[in-house]
C-alpha cells in the first residue's frame, strides 16, 4: 500500500499501480481492504468492489467471517461478497459464530440466527460470547447460558472474566474466584485478586494479610495452593521462574513454589543464557537456574548473556567477559550496546562500533547512531542525520545517505526528501523515493495480491 498526493493506492513489489490512489483511508481485514472516500466499503485483493463505499463504520472480522456493518447508527451484517445477512437495524452486535449472534435492540441484548429468528428474547443487560457459551448479564448479575438460551449458571456473580481456555473468574460480595464453564466451583471467592492463568498453568492470587496489606501467592488450575500468599509481589513466570518480592527484596521461585534465589536481592533480572542477572549493594553479579552464585555481584553494571557472552562494567568501563567471569574483552570502551549474532556494538569517545567476543574488529567506532540487529543479522548504522544498513560481518551494504531506514525480511524501507521508497538485501533499488508513504507486512514481507500489504 502507498500514499501519494494525500491519497491511497497499492502497487505491486516492482513499483506497477495495481489499485489507483483515489482512497482517503484503507486498512486491511484479513483477505480484504476497508476503503473509505467519505464512507466505507470494501475491496477484494484484486481491487474489485465488493461493497459500495455507503457505511459509517465497517468492525475487523475474523477470517472467513461475517462482516459487522454500520449506517444510519445501526449495525447489521454483510457476508464477504457483500450480500447482507442481517439488515442495519441493531443498536449494537457481534460477529456470527457458529451460526449465531449477539444483537441488541432497544436497550437490551437477545441471540438472533443466520435468518435473523430469535433463539432468546431480547431480555438482558449484556451479553458476550465465550468458548462456545455466552454471558449474560441481568440485573446486575452475571451468569451463563448456552447457545440454545438454557441456562448453565445463574446470574449471581458481580462479576466474569476469562482467565483460561475453560476457567472463568466469578466475583461474589468483593471477593474472586474460579469456576468452570459448566459451573463447578474450583476456587471459592475469597481472593482480592486473581490474575490470568500463564502456560504453565499458575495464576498469581491475593489476599490480605496480619497487617491489613495484599499478599501475592500462586495456584494452579485445579485450585490449588502452589506457593502461599506471603510475598509482596510476584512477577509473571518466564522460562519456568518468576520473581518474588518481600520487604523490597527480590528472589526467584520456579513452578512448583520452590525458592530458587532466597529474597535477599536489590533486583534480579529474567533468565538469559541460563543464568540470573542479579543486584546486591549497587554491585552486579550472575546466579544460575540452580541457584548457584557463578559470578559473584562486583561490577558497577551489567547485560544479560546473550551466546555466552555479557558486558559488564568495571572500574568505569567496559568490557566482555565468559559465562565463568573470564575476561574476553579488556575494560576499554565507554558503552556496550548490544550483543547479539555473536557481534558486539561499541561505544567509545561518543562514537558507536562493532567486534566480536575476541575484540577483533568488525567495524570501527565511526558511526553516531545504531539500531538494534535485524533477525538475519542486517543493523542500522547512521553518520550524521543518515541512515545506512550493515551486515553482521561489517560490510556495508547501503551507504549512510537515506533519512530514516526501516529493515524487513529481504528488503528495506528508506526514506530521502520526503519521500519512501524500497530497495533489496543487497541493495538494488525496487520502488524509487516517490512515495508520501508505503506499508508492508512486517511478517512476511513478500507481495501478497499482487501488491505489498498492510498486517
Amino acid at each position: 500500500m502507498v500514499k501519494k498526493n494525500d491519497r491511497f493506492g497499492f502497487i505491486d513489489k516492482y513499483g506497477n499501480e495495481i489499485i489507483s490512489h483515489i482512497y482517503e483511508r484503507v486498512h486491511y481485514n484479513c483477505d480484504l481492504i476497508c476503503v473509505f472516500n467519505g464512507k466505507w466499503g470494501i475491496l477484494n485483493e484484486n481491487g474489485k468492489e465488493i461493497a459500495a463505499c455507503i457505511y459509517d463504520e465497517i468492525a475487523d472480522f475474523p477470517d472467513g467471517g461475517t462482516i459487522l456493518v454500520k449506517k444510519n447508527r445501526k449495525w447489521g451484517h454483510i457476508d464477504t461478497n457483500g450480500n447482507i445477512i442481517t439488515p442495519c437495524i441493531y443498536d449494537d452486535a457481534s460477529y456470527f459464530s457458529n451460526g449465531i449472534a449477539l444483537v441488541k435492540s432497544n436497550g437490551k441484548w437477545g441471540i438472533i440466527n443466520m435468518n435473523c429468528d430469535e433463539i432468546t428474547p431480547f431480555i438482558y443487560d449484556n451479553a458476550l460470547l465465550s468458548y462456545g457459551v455466552i454471558w449474560v448479564c441481568k440485573n446486575k448479575a452475571w451468569g451463563i447460558i448456552d447457545v440454545s438460551g438454557n441456562e448453565i449458571i445463574s446470574c449471581v456473580y458481580d462479576e466474569m472474566s476469562n482467565i483460561g481456555h475453560d476457567l472463568i473468574r466469578v466475583k461474589k460480595y468483593g471477593k474472586w474466584g474460579i469456576i468452570n464453564i459448566e459451573g463447578r466451583t474450583l476456587v471459592p471467592c475469597i481472593y482480592e485478586q486473581i490474575e490470568k492463568f500463564n502456560t504453565d498453568g499458575l495464576a498469581v492470587v491475593s489476599l490480605v494479610g496480619e497487617c491489613g496489606n495484599c499478599k501475592k501467592g500462586l495456584i494452579n488450575n485445579k485450585g490449588r495452593t502452589v506457593v502461599p500468599c506471603i510475598y509482596d509481589f510476584i512477577n509473571p513466570f518466564k522460562n519456568g521462574f518468576a520473581k518474588v518480592e518481600i520487604s523490597s527484596k527480590k528472589g526467584i521461585v520456579n513452578i512448583e513454589g520452590d525458592i530458587i534465589i532466597e529474597p535477599i536481592y536489590n533486583e534480579i533480572s529474567g533468565i538469559a543464557d541460563g543464568l540470573f542477572n542479579v543486584v546486591k549493594d549497587d554491585r552486579e553479579g550472575y546466579i544460575s537456574e540452580a541457584g548457584d552464585v557463578v559470578i559473584p555481584c562486583k561490577y558497577e553494571l551489567a547485560t544479560d548473556f546473550n551466546d555466552g557472552i555479557a558486558g559488564v562494567k568495571y572500574n568505569g568501563k567496559w568490557g566482555i567477559i565468559d559465562k565463568k567471569g573470564n575476561e574476553l574483552v579488556p575494560y576499554i570502551y565507554d558503552h556496550i550496546y548490544d550483543i547479539r549474532y555473536g557481534i558486539i556494538c561499541v561505544g567509545l569517545k561518543g562514537k558507536i562500533g562493532f567486534i566480536d567476543k575476541d575484540n577483533n574488529e568488525i567495524s570501527p567506532c565511526i558511526y553516531d547512531s545504531s539500531i538494534g540487529f535485524y533477525r538475519d543479522g542486517r543493523k542500522e548504522i547512521g553518520l550524521g542525520r543518515k541512515k545506512g544498513i550493515m551486515d553482521k560481518n561489517g560490510n556495508i551494504i547501503t551507504p549512510c545517505i537515506y533519512d530514516s531506514v526501516i529493515l524487513n525480511k529481504e528488503i528495506a524501507q528508506v526514506e530521502l526528501d520526503g519521500k519512501w521508497g524500497i530497495i533489496d538485501e543487497k541493495n538494488n533499488e525496487i520502488i524509487p523515493c516517490i512515495y508520501d508513504d508505503i506499508e508492508i507486512d512486517a511478517q512476511q514481507c513478500k507481495p501478497q495480491f499482487g501488491f505489498w500489504g498492510v498486517p
